[in-house]
């Protein structure tokens, strides 16, 4: 009797539930399908970034800590801080920063320029302008 009373009472709650909540429900449930059928004839679940991602954003938008079956929530929560933490730690390569370098000949013809007219760079003064 008390299960058929929780099984109505969930049920219940499921008819008022927004459409946000199930559509990612539903996406939560066919990811966690598509890992267990790459699982078939290995003794471990192997979780790819891409699996990750989808699960630390899904989290994210939705909330699904309470829908999990594959990985306890905190696992989910400790991909999410190393996803953060891969982000903002990632290195530029040294070679991009500041400008590219100038080529010698176009040094060469900007200096010959400047030592060919003695007046440019000089400040004009407030009157002639």
């Amino acid at each position: 009797m008390v299960a058929f009373f929780s099984t109505l009472l969930r049920l219940f709650i499921q008819v008022f539930r927004s459409r946000r909540t199930i559509l990612s429900e539903i996406a939560l449930l066919k990811k966690e399908n598509e890992i267990l059928l790459r699982k078939m004839g290995k003794k471990k679940v192997h979780f790819g970034f891409y699996d990750k991602l989808f699960l630390v954003v899904l989290n994210r938008a939705a909330d699904i800590k309470l829908e999990l079956t594959l990985v306890k929530p905190d696992t989910v929560l400790s991909w999410q801080r190393s996803l953060i933490k891969r982000f903002w730690t990632f290195e530029h390569s040294p070679a991009k920063r500041g400008r590219k370098p100038v080529n010698a000949d176009v040094k060469d013809l900007i200096l010959s320029m400047k030592n060919g007219k003695l007046l440019w760079g000089v400040k004009r003064s407030r009157a002639n302008c």
